[in-house]
């Protein structure tokens, strides 16, 4: 969030986010975030594709809080088995828009849950910002490139796209909903790519 903040105060009008027609500016994107701050400690997050899941997202993990994010496609009772089995985290330290401790856990993802109930896996924010920088170590910095993740952003590589973008400084777009047509379109703004997928989302959404 520290890097949310830093980017809102040097380039300002420069675009942060599309999720395909809809768009960010990364002042936009801080002064959304920051004006709805939870009071709780853990957010869940479960929502398809939309600028309101970054806005939330980036919320959510401010401070040391935490956040849960869910496949909307699950069946609602699983969804509301899981939010149960979290109910009893409390509230959270009012604090601003800024980073947590390296060591504090900020995202539980959840496994797909094909062989048993959904099984927690926790991460913490040292963990993917040392990520970020052997990322940008072995590519290169991305601040002048367009990052692309076409399916989910309840994936966990898709969300780990959107945090190395927020992190970096470079631009985000994902799709409302996967669709191979849309994910080859190239709009004239789209200059440069980094293509972000799973292989199961061509099983689960096939052409």
């Amino acid at each position: 969030m520290n890097k949310l903040r830093k980017w809102a105060l040097e380039c300002p009008d420069s675009p942060a986010v599309a999720i395909w027609s809809t768009g960010s500016s990364w002042s936009e994107l801080e002064a959304a975030a920051e004006a709805i701050v939870p009071e709780n400690s853990l957010t869940v997050l479960e929502r398809n594709n939309a600028i309101v899941f970054v806005v939330r997202f980036c919320a959510a993990v401010a401070g040391e809080r935490q956040c849960v994010v869910l496949d909307p496609t699950w069946p609602r009772d699983v969804i509301a088995e899981i939010i149960h089995r979290l109910s009893s985290i409390g509230p959270a330290e009012a604090i601003d828009l800024v980073d947590g401790d390296p060591e504090s856990r900020f995202l539980i993802s959840l496994t797909s849950g094909t062989t048993s109930f959904q099984k927690a896996v926790s991460r913490s924010r040292g963990s993917w910002q040392h990520s970020f920088g052997a990322s940008q170590g072995f590519f290169g910095p991305l601040s002048e490139d367009i990052t692309l993740a076409p399916g989910s952003l309840a994936a966990g590589l898709n969300l780990f796209a959107l945090a190395e973008c927020l992190y970096s400084g470079s631009v985000f777009r994902a799709l409302d909903s996967f669709d191979v047509g849309k994910a080859h379109e190239n709009p004239a703004d789209m200059k440069t790519f980094d293509r972000e997928g799973i292989p199961t989302q061509r099983l689960r959404n096939p052409p």
